[in-house]
């Protein structure tokens, strides 16, 4: 692969993982167990890669956000 392709694909990369990161809200921590920030559900292992939101709720936001809801 030559730079400028290696380059536009760190890029891309970088657009995805930033795009990701603001549609997340923070996880909450309380005594070292992670919880979702909407339901307040533990989610210790979604929050430890900084998923804010349990499955149920990030499907239900993505779900909102496709009808122009969220």
């Amino acid at each position: 692969m030559e730079q400028a392709e290696r380059d536009e694909e760190a890029r891309k990369e970088r657009a995805i993982t930033e795009a990701r990161r603001d549609d997340q809200p923070d996880p909450v921590w309380h005594d070292g167990v992670g919880y979702c920030a909407e339901c307040e559900a533990e989610n210790t292992a979604r929050a430890r890669v900084g998923r804010g939101r349990c499955i149920d709720c990030q499907q239900r936001y993505e779900r909102d956000r496709k009808r122009g809801l969220a």
